[in-house]
């Protein structure tokens, strides 16, 4: 059996046997190929996802709080080369100034950061995790929320129960 297999499959066990309360029969899983990810999603939820021959890089659900989460795989081509300087980057092109308001955490296995900011009545939240690779660029997850601060408590259930189900997978060579 290969090594990628046994991560697979790892992977799964892990989730099944830990996180078994987070995967309902009502959840789908979305695969992502192209940048090696998987997250299990509410079946009943609106997806959107880029429409071939765009690239495909993650997908996004529309809530029923009229919220949005979004998951996304880019490869770090601007060689950012941490969870933490990437996040940096997604804040200053939102034109977003936080001070040491962030959070390390693991998403799967990799070194993942996040952080949740405010502009008027929409509340964000970004969890960014960063997965090197040894001879290739690596790939940054992105992980949104957009919400209202009413729904913010709701909706952030849903999203950690997403970012609990991620798991790498291998990537095409």
């Amino acid at each position: 059996m290969s090594t990628n297999l046994l991560r697979i499959i790892l992977c799964l066990l892990i989730a099944v046997s830990i996180n078994f309360d987070y995967v309902s029969a009502a959840d789908t899983k979305y695969l992502n190929p192209e940048y090696g990810f998987s997250v299990m999603l509410p079946e009943s939820s609106v997806r959107h996802e880029s429409q071939p021959p765009a690239p495909q890089h993650g997908v996004a659900i529309d809530l029923h709080s009229g919220g949005r989460i979004w998951i996304d795989g880019s490869y770090d081509v601007s060689f950012q080369g941490s969870a933490r300087a990437a996040l940096k980057q997604i804040l200053k092109e939102a034109d977003v100034k936080l001070t040491n308001l962030t959070k390390q955490m693991k998403v799967a296995h990799l070194e993942a950061v996040g952080t949740s900011y405010s502009k008027a009545q929409l509340v964000s939240t970004r969890v960014v995790a960063y997965r090197a690779r040894s001879k290739e660029i690596a790939i940054i997850y992105t992980f949104g929320l957009d919400t209202t601060r009413t729904k913010q408590r709701e909706d952030d259930k849903l999203f950690q129960k997403i970012i609990r189900s991620f798991c790498t997978m291998p990537l095409p060579e």
